[in-house]
């Protein structure tokens, strides 16, 4: 998932750094007990500051995987809900991989629909 997603997450960063020269951007991803991927770009104009970022948290229940992202700011609140997507982990390997590069081609469209949002979150920054 993550060697899918990273690409995506680069290009909107770099897209963003264009926009804003100043920008701090942090790209990475964690897994822990719950999340089995927490993807990740934060943005912000100093080491201190305010940010904003990128998620996208996979969960998996055993039966299935949870997709979610959104983009957000440091204190939670929401600027635009992502696409999320549950994925059945008892079809066969081609459905779970075909439901997946769907979420992508979505979440791909959800960034370029919401980069002026994400940047007029950017400007507010302190």
């Amino acid at each position: 998932m993550w060697l899918n997603l990273h690409p995506i997450l680069r290009g909107f960063s770099r897209r963003l750094a264009a926009a804003h020269p100043e920008l701090l951007c942090d790209l990475g991803r964690s897994a822990n007990d719950t999340f089995v991927l927490r993807a990740y770009l934060a943005v912000k104009r100093s080491a201190s500051g305010e940010e904003v970022a990128i998620t996208v948290d996979v969960r998996s229940d055993g039966q299935a995987l949870i997709v979610e992202s959104d983009a957000c700011l440091d204190n939670g609140k929401v600027l635009a809900a992502g696409p999320s997507v549950t994925i059945s982990l008892t079809d066969e390997d081609l459905c779970i991989e075909s439901a997946f590069s769907g979420w992508l081609s979505e979440f791909e469209r959800f960034l370029s629909e919401s980069e002026a949002v994400v940047e007029l979150a950017i400007a507010g920054l302190a």
